[in-house]
């Protein structure tokens, strides 16, 4: 990945944090005020040797303040330049600034990097659920975990170290050659010529490194990917004694995942010791033309033992502007991964919404398939009037699931149109449908929360009397009053606390207090007994009263309740009653 990538997402990771933009400029602000206030101590160095020690002449120093007019501060300033006691002191004061201008930095910095990465993490994850269902099938939970959460925390650090961290040094390595320019010119243009050959070299090994960095993350999400398929089906796992086939597989995931790191680290010791080397050399430059300068009187003491300071001190920053090049690199292939979520397109949320929805449902010659050449459906034509309720049978895998999917525009048929009251749903707007959809399945989800929440989530500002009188409606809320915490008691991680006929009476609960105008019952009562079954019939009796219904379903007792009945066969769609 070229400099041009890295430059791309830079620019991507600073829009997603824009509202921020005060708080920022405000911590580089501060960055740059002590960073030139620590670049002024090395100048003691000098002021030592050559004035208070050698007893230098002030004159230039005098003359330089009267002709900036400050002539009112030549008593301290000429005191710093000719006794220890007041340079002594000028360092204390210039040092205590800069610490108390650090404080505050780094409050700002922590403060900032906490704001930047809610401002990430929120905008993707909102980003991440407009995104249509069939991406989220044909994409391993595992994987969009790691992406979601794993690459925003490697990111941070963007944030709280390299952009406070290098600004404050490409401040540091400017205002100390300015410094070094008038101490010494040759020397410094020596520096100048000198660094930028160490930089290709850097750039040379940051690229192959940021590459690397990028495999050893992808390499990562498969090893979080391989964890949780393994702990997902565990159950399946130790019932076929697969346990040590499944140890394997991931142990091979992470033994390539710590190659690649391996790898990583190779490059990244490549570059601090050419670092190191690049020292020796300048050093050893400086110290060969520093000798004939001072000999040839181009240059005092307190010149050269300054300049050395200083570069020591720069060869600092330029070796922290290199390691946070290489700190960079990974950072960079996080970004780049969350862009690729950003610029993958969200379901369209524009679209009509009809003010007075009858529920009238038409599929004109609907075909689809998941893959090319096999068609699930074909030629669904059928219309089912407001207020109706059918029944659509058929063998497993027969599409009857897929049907509902294409009404709630989770896929998009391949041939056809389905109509909501005359309007094709591809111009509907999608929440505004889904909205009017309500939805029961044998495959119950409750959230690991309160009994009171997940009936709540059929309408999020519902009040406590509706969704006790929901809980009514679905013959569920005397057995949530004797719950240990009533309404409050949290059912556990997918409602595995709660009974099965607990679970769908809950979930029903929930349709009940959506009032939804059209109604999807998708085999509501293959996983519960003949009782609960009972149970639950009389509760679909009140939903069903003026709602347009399909169930899908191989029991008679629920097809009884239906004004029609449907066969789904080899993907064809015939009215059997």
């Amino acid at each position: 990945m070229t400099g041009a990538n890295s430059l791309q997402e830079i620019g991507f990771l600073l829009r997603l944090i824009k509202p921020l933009w005060k708080k920022g400029i405000l911590v580089l602000c501060l960055t740059v005020c002590t960073t030139l206030l620590s670049a002024l101590m090395p100048l003691s160095i000098k002021v030592m040797i050559d004035f208070i020690i050698m007893k230098g002449s002030t004159e230039s120093i005098e003359y330089f303040l009267n002709t900036l007019g400050l002539s009112s501060l030549a008593p301290v300033v000429l005191g710093i330049f000719t006794s220890v006691e007041y340079l002594i002191g000028g360092i204390l004061v210039i040092a205590a600034l800069a610490g108390i201008m650090i404080i505050a930095q780094q409050y700002l910095v922590a403060s900032f990097q906490h704001r930047a990465v809610f401002q990430i993490q929120r905008q993707l994850f909102e980003h991440v659920l407009r995104f249509p269902l069939s991406f989220f099938r044909n994409t391993d939970t595992g994987y969009m975990m790691a992406r979601i959460s794993e690459d925003i925390q490697i990111i941070q650090s963007f944030f709280s170290e390299i952009i406070p961290y290098m600004a404050g040094r490409i401040v540091n390595i400017g205002a100390v050659l300015i410094i070094l320019g008038f101490l010494n010119l040759k020397l410094t243009v020596l520096i100048l010529l000198l660094v930028p050959l160490y930089l290709i070299l850097s750039s040379l090994l940051s690229t192959r490194l940021r590459n690397v960095s990028y495999e050893e993350r992808e390499r990562y999400a498969t090893v979080l990917k391989g964890f949780k398929e393994v702990l997902s089906g565990v159950e399946t796992v130790k019932a076929y004694t697969a346990e040590s086939s499944e140890v394997a597989k991931v142990a091979d995931d992470i033994n390539r995942a710590l190659t690649t790191r391996k790898r990583r680290i190779i490059f990244t010791t490549l570059s601090v010791n050419s670092m190191r080397i690049f020292q020796l050399i300048l050093g050893l430059a400086i110290m060969f033309i520093g000798f004939y300068e001072i000999k040839d009187n181009r240059m005092t003491v307190g010149d050269y033992a300054a300049f050395v300071y200083y570069i020591f001190y720069i060869s600092g920053s330029v070796s922290q502007l290199a390691v946070f090049h290489m700190m960079l690199q990974p950072i960079m292939a996080s970004a780049s991964r969350i862009r690729e979520l950003f610029e993958l397109f969200p379901e369209d949320t524009d679209g009509i919404i009809l003010k007075d929805p009858k529920g009238e449902i038409i599929f004109k010659n609907v075909t689809f398939s998941y893959v090319p050449d096999k068609e699930v459906l074909r030629d669904i034509d059928f219309r089912i009037n407001p207020s109706e309720t059918v029944v659509i049978s058929g063998p497993t895998g027969s599409g009857k699931t897929t049907l509902v999917n294409l009404l709630l525009k989770f896929y998009t048929p391949d041939k056809g149109d389905i109509l909501i009251d005359g309007y094709s749903i591809e111009r509907l707007h999608t929440t505004w449908l889904r909205e009017q959809i309500g939805i029961l399945s044998q495959d119950v989800f409750l959230f690991n929360d309160t009994v009171k929440n997940n009936i709540k989530y059929g309408r999020m500002e519902a009040t406590e009397e509706e969704i006790i009188e929901a809980a009514q409606m679905a013959g569920i809320h005397e057995e949530v009053l004797a719950m240990p915490e009533g309404y409050n008691t949290i059912v556990g991680d997918r409602g595995v606390r709660l009974s099965m006929g607990q679970r769908q009476r809950i979930a029903l609960a929930r349709v009940f207090l959506r009032n939804p105008r059209i109604l999807i019952l998708d085999e509501p009562t293959a996983s519960v007994d003949q009782k609960t079954e009972e149970t639950l019939k009389e509760a679909f009796k009140k939903l069903l009263k003026s709602r347009t219904a399909i169930i899908i379903t191989h029991r008679p007792s629920l097809m009884e309740m239906a004004n029609r009945i449907f066969e789904l066969k080899d993907g064809r769609l015939k009215e059997v009653k």
